[in-house]
């Protein structure tokens, strides 16, 4: 995790949603002690302006891309005979 880099932008609403979720992450380690996991947790509930047509909030995009993958999953599982079910 030591790699990264940086790079310009001209997308003024990410830059704005990037600052939002600095001041967010600020207040909520001022309230509670520097938990990282509780943090992520925490700023993953935040509305997102370009999920607003969608699930809103990453927490919830995520919910939603988890069960798609799921149904996916579990529909071609079926079409094709799961592994699963035949060691039963």
């Amino acid at each position: 995790m030591d790699n990264f880099q940086y790079d310009k932008t001209a997308n003024r609403s990410l830059v704005g949603m990037l600052t939002q979720f600095s001041y967010l992450a600020e207040g909520y380690r001022d309230h509670r002690s520097a938990d990282l996991r509780w943090l992520s947790f925490k700023l993953s509930e935040t509305p997102c302006s370009p999920l607003y047509k969608s699930s809103i909030s990453p927490d919830r995009e995520l919910r939603r891309l988890i069960e798609t993958e799921w149904a996916v999953t579990a529909a071609n599982d079926q079409r094709s005979g799961s592994p699963l079910s035949e060691a039963d």
